[in-house]
């Protein structure tokens, strides 16, 4: 990924279809799918505030689709 391309970044298995459209914005993009809760994902995470503070020091723009 470059620091442009964006992480999509989701908690379940319902939020992969909306991921899979806004990758279609950025086919560069990864989208990251919790372990044990997503299927399908590009790559898998365990912890989800490692994962968002590890991609927001390495500069990487994130997508989290999650519930506020």
């Amino acid at each position: 990924m470059t620091d442009s391309t964006p992480a999509i970044v989701i908690l379940g298995q319902g939020s992969l279809a909306t991921a899979r459209r806004i990758q279609q914005a950025y086919p560069a993009a990864q989208i990251h799918g919790l372990a044990g809760r997503v299927e399908g994902a590009d790559c898998t995470y365990l912890e989800f505030g490692n994962t968002l503070r590890e991609l927001y020091q390495h500069d990487t723009p994130i997508v989290a689709l999650c519930a506020a």
